[in-house]
């Protein structure tokens, strides 16, 4: 374990106790306020604001160390334009393609329906053919 990998594991233990801690107190602080408590309310409101400030200290902490580590944005390639062109034109080459397969399934279907319907007529009607 690199001392990167025990620092991470570290913030996100503490991350994790502080998120526990909230809502422990928010829901003391919800029960208090159910029973009509408010000396309650009052006295663990405080504590309620320690561990939201402790938890923004933290999100803030992490929000600098990601400024400071100054990392490159990526930039689009030089012929980004270039590759839009060719990304419609696929598109509008797949939207003709997909279009053409489903005539060729409609009209599939409607030979299906009148070879049925013939095949029909003919068990129907076949013996007075003979």
């Amino acid at each position: 374990m690199t001392i990167l990998e025990f620092c991470n594991d570290n913030v996100k233990a503490l991350h994790a106790r502080l998120e526990a801690d909230r809502a422990r107190l928010s829901a003391a602080i919800q029960q208090a306020a159910g029973e009509g408590r408010m000396s309650d309310v009052d006295d663990l409101r405080p504590q309620l604001d320690d561990v939201n400030d402790d938890l923004a200290f933290l999100d803030a902490r992490k929000l600098d160390q990601l400024c400071a580590a100054n990392l490159p944005l990526p930039s689009l390639p030089a012929d980004f334009a270039e590759i839009l062109k060719r990304g419609d034109a696929d598109v509008v080459a797949w939207t003709r393609l997909q279009s053409s397969i489903q005539k060729a399934i409609d009209v599939a279907g409607g030979v299906a329906d009148g070879v049925s319907t013939a095949a029909q007529l003919l068990l129907k009607y076949g013996k007075f053919l003979l």
